[in-house]
């Protein structure tokens, strides 16, 4: 194979690769990809919030029966 070959063979190759569309094929386009990030980056992010709300609920919770609890005894 010469280099004419080669190059004719990339020619060939350059122009078939300009018809097609430089798109996603599954229809998503940049727009849509930075849109479908930024609302998996918020969904992590309650779901890390949502956690340390439960654990500090569930603290308080215990910390309030605990008190509740001294109060009863203190007041026996």
């Amino acid at each position: 194979m010469t280099d004419q070959d080669k190059n004719e063979i990339a020619a060939i190759f350059t122009d078939i690769l300009a018809s097609y569309d430089h798109g996603c094929p599954n229809g998503i386009d940049a727009k849509t990809a930075d849109t479908l990030r930024t609302l998996a980056e918020a969904f992590q992010t309650g779901r890390k919030t949502a956690l340390k709300a439960f654990i500090t609920l569930v603290i308080g919770a215990v910390c309030a029966v605990l008190l509740a609890g001294m109060k009863e005894l203190f007041n026996k």
